[in-house]
């Protein structure tokens, strides 16, 4: 019977550990979007330049415009290529609360549904 409620824990665990993947995964789509951010702070960064050289007369409009797209270019790329897939944010409670009901869910089933006292009995007959 300690096999049975081993396994039945082993099983328990797995689920419980697939139901929170998703919270457990919170930290990689953070990191997309810090690099989102970044790159965000960038553009605006080169884009300032840009200005502040226009503004001094080194750059001609049409180089200063030549520029400014190709750093809008730039930044679509790279906030195209590192955005997170949008997907629907369930937040942290609600896994955990599915989690914790997991175990209390397949215990209330195996009480109703369950045949411990066929497998205590069969275990009573095997020497």
């Amino acid at each position: 019977m300690i096999t049975f409620w081993l396994l039945a824990l082993v099983l328990l665990v797995s689920a419980m550990l697939l139901m929170l993947w998703p919270v457990l995964n919170v930290r990689k789509l953070q990191a997309e979007e810090d690099r989102t951010a970044l790159n965000v702070a960038l553009y605006q960064e080169r884009l300032n330049e840009l200005q502040g050289q226009f503004d001094q007369g080194t750059l001609s409009k049409e180089l200063f415009e030549e520029g400014r797209l190709e750093a809008e270019r730039e930044l679509l790329e790279d906030t195209a290529q590192g955005a997170p897939q949008q997907k629907a944010r369930l937040g942290i409670a609600l896994p955990l609360i599915a989690t914790l009901l997991l175990p209390v869910a397949g215990a209330g089933l195996y009480m109703v549904w369950g045949a411990g006292d066929q497998v205590a009995m069969t275990l009573e007959q095997v020497p």
